[in-house]
């Protein structure tokens, strides 16, 4: 199995801020979404980090 962790890497500062903050509160909901923000602006670019996609294959049984 191999393991990209180029996503925790980027963003380290908004990452520690959203970590100062008590999960639930206000606060903390905003900082994630600013890291989430963040995060989806540089994904799968040179600057940023790749995730692959996933294709699921439905199987039917007749």
């Amino acid at each position: 199995m191999l393991t990209d962790l180029h996503v925790d890497e980027v963003c380290a500062d908004l990452r520690a801020e959203t970590e100062q903050f008590e999960t639930g509160t206000p606060e903390h909901s905003a900082s994630v979404a600013r890291l989430v923000s963040a995060q989806r602006a540089i994904r799968n670019t040179p600057e940023g980090y790749w995730i692959a996609a996933a294709v699921r294959k439905l199987h039917l049984t007749l």
